[in-house]
């Protein structure tokens, strides 16, 4: 049962330019692709598993 039709996802040629050069850029700083994410604000979760517990409800600051 859809209630709604399907989202479309396109890709154009410069996001594909886009990508390509990043993947170049990570090869070349020797698969830095995870302070590449850093300096985009997203932080790997294995960093704060406290905060992860604390999300999921697994706090124990009972």
């Amino acid at each position: 049962m859809l209630r709604r039709k399907p989202t479309r996802i396109e890709l154009r040629a410069e996001d594909k330019q886009e990508y390509e050069e990043l993947k170049k850029l990570a090869a070349k700083n020797g698969g830095a692709s995870q302070s590449a994410a850093n300096e985009q604000g997203l932080e790997s979760p294995r960093k704060h598993p406290e905060s992860r517990a604390a999300r999921i409800g697994l706090s124990t600051d009972d």
